[in-house]
């Protein structure tokens, strides 16, 4: 059998068709998706998962699920819903990275009803504001009014530092397992 792996930003070697919860890092999943841009590059300006990851995991009751809800798109890129919608072997590898994330860090069942609520309403928020040529009232989804995105966005570094800053600090107060981290 062929092993489907590649090497991350840490050095690890990830096998993305059947992965350990031994092959994630925390300062991967940070840095990748500080330089993942959403939308697929197409929006107004460069927004990153990361910068979107940290803005969910403040609102969700779920903080670290919410953290973490886009980390299989570390190994996978961040693919556009319409278009991983036509291809449902992604979901398949995708929730295998998820799985080996949830045990790393520690974070049980399916992705909580308020993550994924969070998550589609920060996404009106998102296209308001990064993709004026949208409508997101075709969304048929109610944005957060607390929620400001106007301001300027985060570059890959900030967007890092403040993923593993937002890791730690969930971590440290529910008392869970957690890795030293260099910021």
């Amino acid at each position: 059998m062929i092993e489907w792996f590649f090497t991350t930003y840490s050095g690890e070697n990830v096998n993305v068709i059947n992965p350990s919860s031994d092959q994630i890092k925390i300062k991967d999943i940070a840095h990748s998706l500080s330089l993942i841009c959403r939308y697929n590059g197409h929006c107004n300006q460069f927004y990153s998962v990361a910068e979107h990851s940290v803005h969910v995991s403040r609102i969700a009751k779920s903080s670290l699920w919410g953290l973490l809800h886009d980390a299989p798109e570390a190994y996978f890129s961040d693919i556009p819903r319409p278009i991983k919608s036509q291809f449902p072997q992604i979901d398949k590898y995708e929730q295998r990275i998820l799985d080996a994330v949830k045990k790393k860090f520690h974070i049980w069942g399916d992705l909580p009803k308020n993550v994924k609520e969070v998550d589609d309403r920060i996404l009106v928020n998102e296209i308001e504001v990064l993709m004026p040529n949208q409508d997101p009232s075709d969304l048929k989804m109610r944005r957060y009014d607390s929620l400001d995105l106007s301001g300027k966005r985060w570059t890959p570094k900030q967007a890092e530092k403040r993923f593993l800053e937002r890791y730690y600090e969930i971590t440290k107060k529910k008392g869970l397992p957690t890795v030293e981290i260099n910021i």
